[in-house]
Formats: structure tokens, C-alpha cells, sequence
């Protein structure tokens, strides 16, 4: 029975299809795996756990579809944007966009009131953060203003539960509403509709220029999102199109009559040609374009004019914008080539139309359908009231069985007027003959993508765009047309292919169609494009799908025509062309229910993340020239979770690249979409603190203050007397030791003494748990309270025996606590603090104490029970050191209300915890200054069968049994292994602690005694259930063979 030790030294080929079970001779199968979850191959090799993800935010609406879009300045400014149902807003540096804080003022609990001062603005239904209240249940937290009046407002949470107070407090703190702009895309609008795209991927084509996004969309004109002075300073404009692009010139012989030669005039033809969207006169606004050519002699004059208002089909008004004709009856006309006129989208049903009424507005009878209000339709094949045929609607309300409408500037459809319905008819949703898809490419925009002409494509004049204004003249006035004017090219071939996506690569335009993928470049190598040398040339003949594609060096990613297939488009020098091979040969069912979106990771493990139609998110990671191609699953923690759209953009520090997800989860019984981002993989210049490995979580990190001075506690001293007076000033029966500043308690006094109320006590019975020496003699303390004003004891309780001193207090005692000196903090009274790097005064370090009071530089201490704590003994301070706001509990998680969550505490792991109203509490006394809390997802790997041979040939279908396998590996705690995911031994790397202990992450080679006998398989499977990192560099199995069974 052979034995054999293989090594699997390398990840970077990601999992392989189980269709190559039987191939063992796979390419790349050694470097290769079965199966994993929530695991990173890198391109050196090794495998690591992903980060985990981290809630920003929850989507306006949760109800709705939201698009995530990126915006990025510069590597160091970027935002993130979520498009939702007519609206937009921003996040920056892993946080919501707001506008100026307003401040927030008294609570009235009789209300449920806010008050905030006069002219807010504030109005329901805005979103708003509230932070740094006095009411800690409120802050930090998203909520819908309600019940907004001059100089107060009400809160509902996000799920529309109107937040109630139990008591009247001056909360202060300050409000901030989310910023957020209005746009003219519903949440349908987003994403293509089933029908047309399965996968239902965006319908939104964006391309930024400098601080502008330039946004396209089938049907809408196209509009640009401009960056202005500041975060809260965008603007949404419509882009205005000058002098095209066009139709080319007609040759049907229609003749054109105008009532003029500039200005606003008539146009009439002698023929239906016009509709009544051409007018732009609606809420999309398209002004569709004509130009006019006359020839006198051998001098053509052009000019060009906006249709601006409509009669008939053959009757509209113009307005003249560049040049004037020389006659009322021009010899040639091109008519503008984008138009609100449209069309049924392809791929989806119509619905047989049964009835119309001849009334205002207009409703259709049908059987049954799908629409909702606002949906675009299109009619035709109406008999009867024919006026209905071919034009543009909009769905003003609806029944299961009928659909009332309005014209497209929303007003009624007014039907009265119109022949009477006999029969026939189809409605369905309406695609109109405005461009889809818009990039940039040797200093021209392009367009493409209308549903009339699909195959053609638009590049404005060289440098004629603007953030407002596209230039598109085919000529100069006089005819001529040169180098740098418009120009558009229809793709040739032997179909009718639709244009999904363009790309600028280094050896022209890349343009991805339904049917093939090609180039469009210059005539002549070398030379820019122009109207004269622009040609096409076909490349591959795969297809390709809506998704946006990923444009990297030297390379394009994209979708096939189904989306269950990722190629690369990429120059092959041996052949002297493109080619498109197959990303996904080797794992070909990992995409199979369909791509619907694909972000880049550039930082820091060159990874392509891919949203699958059924929520489900996907990683490849991809270096084209060292030919890493690996794919890996992942799946978030948490109840019904789905991915809904995904972006990156560079972090804050510019050091890596943020993966951003809307996500879809069940929480406390409510389905919620959450803005999130995905940590990176541990590295090892992180803190193993700070490793975050769970999901939709948050972390805590105490904020660092410098330490100055340690004052030490003292011995009890007795008091001898205590004046009734103001200040109060303490005698002691023997010398105290204090000097001005100290900070002292009282403790022992009762009502048979008197002067009870200047007890203190730390376990906040009373308001006063301890008190400042203001001036002091060797027997005398004058007192003041820890806010710095002088003590007035004047009305305090009076004892029958009086001496000198004061009021005679037997039994009671005077004692000097730990007082520690920092730099100005924001710590208070009930916080919790650590400390950290103290020279001297080494007993403080790595321990945590109740505060008892404070100032801006100073905190007094107790410990954790709240005891006075004994610091007498300890070593005299020399310098340094730093305290740290530590917790015991974790406020503000109401958005994971109801879920049970990892929680690890300064890196020791604890307990899974549920979170109540808002509150992750920790065990017993436990606190921590560097908090994680999530939700959890395990990882797991699944090696390939080993092929370690045999001396009879291959080891596959025989008898083995893997004997030990030693793991090399590097920044990792705790997982479990064994030959399958139910038979699995558990090594930590604590040896003998508990997880819950702090534990260096372990870097090195590990051998573990492998569970399970023999079998036929000689699989290996790992599991890690703890929020701890993983790396994996290597695998090295002791394996036995039996060449007989």
C-alpha cells in the first residue's frame, strides 16, 4: 500500500466545475478546489477569509429596488450614490451625505416632541440621523420625520413605528436630514424588465467626465449629475443635444412648407410624419431636432431648429436655433434621429386590449395585467378609435382589469372627441428612440442603443461636449464637413444585432452587440477618427448581454448574450486580433442562474465581484498577466439574504478598494434593504483587534486620550468637623496629605451625626460620588464639587453637638482617590475606561475601571463594581500612556433588532448574543475598549480528490485514508477539519485557552491527526464558525493508497 505526502501549494485557479470530476488532468486541477465559501484566492496563492461587512445605512424605501452608481473625484474623494424611486442620494467615507446639523432641544414625553429652533426645514417624510442626544436610544440611529411644526418635529423608525418618550429631558445633541435629490426615475425605471432581460440588469449607462456623470437611460433624455461647491451641492440638469445627431436626409419626396426663416414658425408637411412626442412637450422633455438644407446655385446653407409644439401629424412649430433659411420651402430636411416616439420593448408580452372608452381620460378594458402607475405604454393595432394607435402613454391608475390614461405630460387623455372603440388592440410597456448606452473615446462622447436604428452609434464633435451641452453637427452651415464634426456609423453584418455596451480599448471603440463583438477604428493606423475613416470591424462572434462591462489594462470583461458566461475581450498578438475566451470554462456552472452586475477591486486582491439574478454574490479574481483565473463563492450571514446591487469605489485613505452592496435581509420580521461595505481580508499590519469577520455589523474602536499625571488613593483619615457653611470646608483629626486639586470622597455620616447629605457614594445613590480640594492646610480641606463651583453646605442637617470646627462628625472619614490627569477627554461619570502604555504606574495598564466623575482633564476611579479603588500601593507615574473609553455594552443596533450576533470584545470572542431594543449587552462584568459585533457566516474549503498516484497507476477510485496532514498557515485562530463537513476535529491554536481568551493569531505549520478511515474519496474540508481570520498557504496530506480495492 503506497504512501504518498502531495502538496497543494497554490489556490490561485478557484473553484473547479464538478463537470471536470473526471478530467484529472484539468488545466490548472493542482492549484485548483471542489468548493468554498466566503475564502479569497490571491494571486501569490494562498487562500483568505473575506472581510466582513459593515451597515451604513437602511435604503430610503426598503420596499423598492435601489441602484447602487459610483462617483469618484479623485482616489482620495469618492461617493457612492443609491438611485431609488425618484430619487438620489450620496454616501462618503463609509457614511450618509447630510445637510448642517440643526440643533435638537427638549424632549416632551406627553408629545413625543423634539424641539429644534425655528425655520428648520424640516417636513415629513425626510430622513434624518440624530446624534449625540442625551436620550442614547435615539442616537446615531435613521429615522422619518412626522408631526414637523414650526419649532418641532416627531420620529418614526424606519419601519413607520412612531417613537415614544418615557420622560421629558433637554436632550440636546443635533439632527442632520440625509441630503437627497429629486430625479425622474421610478424604482421600474432602474433595472430592465424581465421580458427583455432576464437577469434583469440595470437600465441606467453611466460614464463620469471630471466632476460630471453623464447618465443615459432608453426612456428618458439623457441627463447629467454634476459635483458643485461641496458634498450637499449636486445638481441634475438635462443634457442638451446642439444640432443632432440625425436621420439621414430624406429621399421619400415629403415636401416641407415653414412659416418663415427664424425664430418660431410653422413647419407643414405634405404628409404624416410628426407625433405628438416630437414636441418635447411633456414631462421627459425631448425636443426632437430638423435640419433644413438650401440650394441656390451651388451654395447649400444649413440650418437647424427644435420642434416645440404640435398640431397634427403633419403640422408642428419649430424654433429656429442655428442659421435661418433662405426660403419657406427648403429643398432637403433630415429629421433628428432621438425622438420620444417608440415602440413595444422587445422580449416582453403585450396585453389584448378589449374596450376603450370615448371619455376624459380615456380607460382601457383588458382581461388582466401587470402594469402599475407611471409605466410608459405603447398601443397599436386598435380598430375604432384609431387614435390611439401608435403613441406614447402613461399609466395614471389601474384595476386588475383596466388602465386608465394619461397623455405623456401627465394630463388626462382626453377621448371624447375620438371615433368609437370597435375591437382589437395591444398595450404594453413602451421603449422609446432615445440612446442607451454613452462612453467617451478620443475626446468625443458616444451614444447607442435606441430601439429604432439599435445598431448604430452617435459620437459627438471632437471636444464638443460640455457639462450641459452636446455638440452633434454633421457639417458646418455651408455643407462642409470635416474632420473634427459628428459623426455616426451603422454596424454592418449579416443581422440585425442590437448595440448593448461600448468600451474604448487601446486599438479603437470595443462594442459589444446581442449577436458579436468588434472594433471600431480608424481607416488608417495611426489617425484619429473621423466622418471620412471611421469603419467597423467584427471580431468575435459570441454575443453579448446589458451588463455593463469592466474595462481593465489591456483587457475587457464582459457577459455573454445569456449572462451565464463571463469573456474576456482582450488583443491576441499571434492572431493579430481580438479574441474573447471563456473566464468560466473550468467553472462553468458557477454563473449559470445569470450575471446582472460586475464590479472591479483593483486593491488590494485584484478581484472581479459578480451579482447573480438570484441575489446570490460571486468573486473572481483576475490577473490577465499571470494568468490567475479563480472563482469563489460567498454568502452573508443573516435570515433571507439577497444581493441587490453591488459597486466599488477606493477608500477614504485611497489605500484599497470598498466593495458596496445593497443587501436584502429579514430582520425582527421585516424585509429591509442596508447600504453596506465589505471589510478586507486581514493583513497583518492590522491589529488582530480590529479584525472584522462578520456582517452587517458594526465596530467600536474607544477614542485615545494622552495621560499626564496618576494621583493616588490614601489612607481613611477622620474628620473632626465640617462646617455648615458655604464654602464647606472639612477639618481632620490628624493630617491629610492632599493638596489643592486632589479629588476626595466622605464617607460615614449619618443622620445621628448630621451632615448626611455629604456622603458620597460611587455607586451613584446620590449625585455627588466625589469632590475637589479647592485649598487646603495640613488639616483643613475646603470643598468643592467636581463641576468646580464651591460647595454650599449652609442648609445641611445639624447635629445637637456642636465644636469649634463645625458640626462634630464621629465615624466618618476623608479619603483621597485615584484621580488620573489627561488631556481633554470626553469621558464621563458612568463611562468606562482602560489604559494603555503608562510608564511607572504599570498597574493601570490593561485595565479597566468605572469612572466616578470627571472634568475635561481629569477622571476620578473606582472599580468595575463600583468600590473605591485602593491605588496606595502602587508604583509612582513617570510619563506617558494613553486611557480608553472602554464598554460594556453596545447601544444603537436597532438594526438588527431581534438577531442573535457574534460579538468579540478586544479580540476574545464571547457568547452569541440576541439584540434587545437596540442593546448588545456583554457578559457579566465584561468590557472592552475595541468592540465587533455581526452577524455570522461560516467559511468553509473543500479540497479536490487527491490524485497522489499509486504504484498501480492513478490513486482515483481506490481505497485511501489520509492519515495527517500538516497546514501551513499565517494570521489564523480556530477552525475545524476532517475528510467531510459532518465528520470534523476542531484545532484552535490556544493550547488549553479558551477562544474567549486573547490569543496571538498563529503563523506556521500545523500537523493534525485526520479523522475519518478509509474511503474513495480523499477529500479534506475545513470549517471555521468563529469571526476569527484565515489564511491557507498550503496543504500537505499524508495519504495511504490501496492499489487493490
Amino acid at each position: 500500500m503506497p504512501k504518498a505526502s502531495p502538496i497543494q501549494s497554490s489556490f490561485s485557479r478557484g473553484v473547479q466545475s464538478g463537470i471536470l470530476a473526471g478530467n484529472i488532468q484539468a488545466p490548472a486541477r493542482e492549484q485548483s478546489f471542489k468548493s468554498s465559501q466566503n475564502l479569497i484566492p490571491l494571486k501569490q496563492g494562498p487562500l483568505v477569509r473575506r472581510g466582513g461587512t459593515k451597515q451604513v445605512s437602511e435604503v430610503k424605501a426598503s420596499a423598492n429596488d435601489t441602484l447602487l452608481v459610483k462617483f469618484r473625484r479623485n482616489p482620495s474623494e469618492a461617493y457612492m450614490l443609491e438611485f431609488g424611486d425618484l430619487y438620489v442620494r450620496f454616501f462618503k467615507n463609509e457614511a450618509p451625505v447630510t445637510e448642517p446639523t440643526i440643533a435638537a432641544g427638549a424632549i416632551t414625553a406627553s408629545t413625543n416632541l423634539i424641539t429644534v429652533p425655528s425655520g428648520h426645514g424640516l417636513v415629513d417624510n425626510d430622513q434624518i440621523i440624530i446624534k449625540d442626544t442625551l436620550e442614547s436610544t435615539i442616537n446615531d440611529r435613521q429615522f422619518i420625520v412626522t408631526s414637523s411644526a414650526s419649532t418641532a418635529i416627531g420620529l418614526k423608525d424606519m419601519t413607520g413605528t412612531a417613537v415614544t418618550f418615557d420622560e421629558n429631558r433637554d436632550a440636546g445633541g443635533t439632527v442632520e436630514r440625509i441630503y437627497t435629490l429629486t430625479t425622474i426615475y421610478r424604482k421600474q425605471d432602474l433595472f430592465y424588465p424581465s421580458g427583455y432581460d432576464n437577469n434583469q440588469s440595470p437600465a441606467l449607462d453611466f460614464w463620469q467626465s471630471l466632476d460630471t456623470l453623464f447618465i443615459t437611460h432608453p426612456n428618458y433624455t439623457s441627463k447629467t449629475l454634476k459635483r458643485d461647491e461641496n458634498d450637499t451641492s449636486w445638481t441634475i440638469a438635462t443634457l442638451n443635444f446642439k444640432d443632432g445627431p440625425y436621420l439621414p436626409i430624406d429621399t421619400s419626396g415629403i415636401t416641407m412648407t415653414l412659416g418663415g426663416t427664424s425664430g418660431t414658425v410653422s413647419c407643414t408637411a405634405d404628409a404624416d410624419i410628426f407625433k405628438y412626442t416630437d414636441s418635447g412637450d411633456n414631462v421627459f422633455g425631448v425636443h426632437r431636432r430638423i435640419r433644413f438644407n438650401d440650394i441656390s446655385g451651388d451654395d447649400n446653407s444649413w440650418s437647424w431648429a427644435t420642434m416645440t409644439g404640435y398640431t397634427s401629424a403633419r403640422v408642428v412649430e419649430i424654433t429656429f436655433q442655428e442659421g435661418t433659411t433662405a426660403t419657406t420651402t427648403p429643398d432637403e430636411f433630415r429629421l433628428g434621429f432621438w425622438h420620444e416616439g417608440g415602440n413595444f420593448i422587445p422580449g416582453e408580452s403585450q396585453v389584448p386590449i378589449t374596450g376603450a372608452t370615448r371619455a376624459n381620460p380615456v380607460v382601457l378594458t383588458v382581461a388582466s395585467h401587470t402594469l402599475v402607475t407611471g409605466d410608459n405604454l405603447f398601443i397599436t393595432g386598435v380598430l375604432g378609435m384609431v387614435e390611439l394607435n401608435d403613441n406614447l402613454y402613461v399609466v395614471a391608475s389601474h384595476t386588475p382589469t383596466t388602465i386608465t390614461l394619461d397623455e405623456v405630460d401627465t394630463t388626462n387623455l382626453d377621448g371624447t372627441g375620438f371615433t368609437a372603440y370597435t375591437s382589437g388592440g395591444e398595450v404594453g410597456i413602451a421603449w422609446k428612440s432615445l440612446p442607451r448606452n454613452i462612453c467617451m473615446f478620443e475626446d468625443r462622447f458616444c451614444f447607442s442603443g435606441a430601439i429604432e436604428n439599435s445598431e448604430r452609434i452617435d459620437m459627438t464633435t471632437t471636444s464638443g461636449y460640455s457639462s450641459r451641452v452636446l455638440r452633434f453637427d454633421p457639417s458646418a452651415p455651408s455643407g462642409l464637413v470635416s474632420a473634427d464634426d459628428a459623426l455616426s456609423l451603422v454596424l454592418g453584418g449579416a443581422e440585425l444585432n442590437h448595440i448593448n455596451w461600448m468600451r474604448p480599448v487601446d486599438r479603437g471603440l470595443a462594442v459589444g452587440t446581442t449577436g458579436s463583438e468588434g472594433l471600431i477604428q480608424s481607416t488608417t493606423r495611426g489617425e484619429g477618427l473621423t466622418p471620412a475613416n471611421a469603419s467597423y470591424r467584427q471580431q468575435t462572434t459570441l454575443g453579448s448581454s446589458f451588463v455593463r462591462p469592466v474595462s481593465l489594462s489591456g483587457a475587457i470583461l464582459f457577459a455573454q448574450r445569456a449572462s451565464r458566461r463571463l469573456h474576456e475581450y482582450g488583443y491576441n498578438f499571434e492572431a493579430d486580433k481580438y479574441k474573447s475566451p471563456d473566464m468560466t470554462a473550468l467553472a462553468e456552472d458557477i454563473t449559470r442562474s445569470g450575471i446582472k452586475e460586475v464590479a472591479w477591486q483593483q486593491e488590494p486582491n485584484n478581484t472581479l465581484w459578480v451579482l447573480l439574478s438570484d441575489g446570490t454574490l460571486i468573486g473572481f479574481t483576475y490577473d490577465r498577466d499571470e494568468a490567475v483565473i479563480a472563482w469563489h463563492k460567498h454568502a452573508l450571514g443573516g435570515t433571507d439574504v439577497l444581493v441587490k446591487s453591488i459597486q466599488v469605489i477606493p477608500s477614504a485613505d485611497a489605500s484599497k478598494d470598498v466593495l458596496w452592496m445593497i443587501v436584502e435581509r429579514t430582520i425582527d420580521g421585516n424585509t429591509v434593504k442596508f447600504v453596506e461595505y465589505m471589510e478586507s481580508s486581514y493583513e497583518d499590519t492590522t491589529d488582530k483587534e480590529d479584525a472584522y469577520h462578520m456582517d452587517a455589523g458594526k465596530s467600536y474602536s474607544g477614542a485615545s486620550v494622552a495621560v499626564s499625571a496618576v494621583s493616588f488613593s490614601g489612607s481613611k483619615i477622620n474628620i473632626q468637623g465640617v462646617t455648615r457653611a458655604n464654602p464647606c470646608v472639612i477639618t481632620t483629626s490628624s493630617p491629610h496629605g492632599m493638596s489643592v486639586g486632589d479629588h476626595f470622597a466622605v464617607e460615614g455620616l449619618s443622620g445621628a451625626t448630621g451632615m448626611e447629605e455629604l456622603n458620597t457614594n460611587p455607586e451613584f445613590a446620590t449625585t455627588r460620588k466625589s469632590y475637589i480640594a479647592s485649598a487646603v492646610t495640613t488639616s483643613t480641606i475646603t470643598v468643592d464639587l467636581i463641576t468646580g463651583s464651591a460647595l454650599d453646605s449652609s442648609s445641611f442637617t445639624a447635629s445637637d453637638v456642636a465644636t469649634g470646627a463645625g458640626m462634630y462628625v464621629p465615624g466618618s472619614t476623608v479619603q483621597e482617590l485615584t484621580k488620573v490627569t489627561t488631556a481633554t477627554n470626553t469621558l464621563s461619570a458612568g463611562d468606562y475606561v482602560a489604559f494603555t502604555e503608562i510608564a511607572g504606574t504599570t498597574e493601570l495598564n490593561g485595565n479597566t475601571y468605572l469612572i466616578i466623575d470627571s472634568t475635561a482633564t481629569t477622571v476620578t476611579l473606582a472599580n468595575l463594581n463600583g468600590s473605591y479603588l485602593d491605588s496606595s500601593a502602587f508604583t509612582a507615574y513617570t510619563s506617558g500612556g494613553n486611557a480608553i473609553k472602554s464598554l460594556t455594552q453596545l447601544d444603537n443596533m436597532h438594526h438588527l433588532e431581534g438577531e442573535t450576533v457574534k460579538l468579540l470584545i478586544d479580540g476574545k470572542t464571547t457568547g452569541d448574543v440576541e439584540v434587545t431594543a437596540g442593546v448588545v449587552e456583554f457578559d457579566g462584568a465584561t468590557s472592552g475598549t475595541t468592540i465587533q459585533v455581526g452577524l455570522h457566516k461560516d467559511w468553509f474549503l473543500n479540497t479536490l480528490p487527491i490524485e497522489a498516484g499509486s504504484a498501480d497507476g492513478t490513486a482515483q477510485g481506490k481505497t485511501k485514508r489520509i492519515h495527517s496532514v500538516t497546514i501551513r498557515l499565517k494570521d489564523t485562530l480556530g477552525f475545524q477539519y476532517g475528510p467531510d463537513s459532518d465528520t470534523l476535529d476542531e484545532e484552535n491554536f490556544t493550547y488549553g485557552q479558551a477562544l474567549s481568551t486573547a490569543t496571538s493569531l498563529f503563523t506556521g505549520d500545523i500537523t493534525v491527526v485526520w479523522p475519518g478511515g478509509w474511503d474513495t474519496a480523499g477529500e479534506m474540508y475545513f470549517l471555521g464558525n468563529t469571526p476569527h481570520p484565515v489564511q491557507i498557504q498550503a496543504l500537505m496530506p499524508q495519504v495511504q493508497t490501496q492499489d487493490d480495492k
